[in-house]
């Protein structure tokens, strides 16, 4: 247990680490993100495994390398063997650049890109650019791992006990932009580290591995 909390620790500082040593600050300013996200925890153990619905409020800071940290609440509304809850994740992330078309974006100042003009409109037909207006592909792709410690309510032997619940968690987000928002769907996996009252709830180790699927609709500024 302490050695996995401590390679968790570890995987953590990593990547901060790395981002103060090499922050250039006559580069643009730092992104932020903030998202609503609705979502639902499936287990993966079989006829006894866990569902759990949520909704999030996220928010990520990004340095100028898309490197970022990502916090939030997450509200635990119903589930099976967790009945409900309040989490805060606490992960590390990279994003790509946009992905797609080679002329979305140019050079990133103040907020905004050059050339102003619409590169797509300069390289490709007026049918294609409304169609990519229409219908946006998945440009940014995301990267995050952590932990979220959690205090929730769940059902042990028949009885609701409450206590302290912590997920190690590693996944990807795919984010589809409108402007300075983007739609954003969410693929996380989470394995719930035996506390005391993870073991009461789910006392068999295969309950722990939980899926986390979510959308939602994040702003960037």
């Amino acid at each position: 247990m302490r050695r996995l909390l401590l390679l968790l620790l570890l995987i953590l500082l990593l990547p901060a680490t790395l981002c103060a040593q090499s922050v250039d600050h006559t580069q643009p300013p730092q992104h932020n993100e903030v998202g609503l996200r609705y979502g639902i925890d499936i287990g993966v153990a079989g006829p006894n495994q866990t569902t759990q619905h949520k909704v999030a409020l996220d928010y990520i800071r990004y340095s100028r390398h898309d490197i970022g940290f990502k916090t939030g609440v997450e509200y635990y509304i119903t589930g099976e063997r967790l009945t409900h809850g309040i989490g805060l994740p606490l992960h590390f992330s990279w994003r790509t650049g946009r992905l797609g078309r080679k002329h979305d974006t140019g050079y990133y100042y103040n907020h905004e890109y050059y050339p102003p003009t619409d590169p797509v409109m300069q390289n490709e037909s007026l049918g294609w650019a409304l169609a990519s207006m229409l219908m946006p592909a998945p440009s940014i792709f995301e990267l995050h791992g952590g932990i979220t410690p959690s205090w929730q309510r769940g059902l042990a032997n028949g009885n609701t006990i409450g206590g302290i619940a912590l997920s190690a968690d590693v996944g990807g987000r795919l984010m589809f932009p409108i402007k300075r928002f983007r739609i954003v769907v969410d693929v996380t996996y989470r394995y719930f580290l035996p506390t005391g009252f993870v073991q009461r709830v789910m006392s068999e180790r295969s309950q722990r591995s939980v899926i986390s699927i979510g959308a939602g609709i994040a702003y960037n500024f």
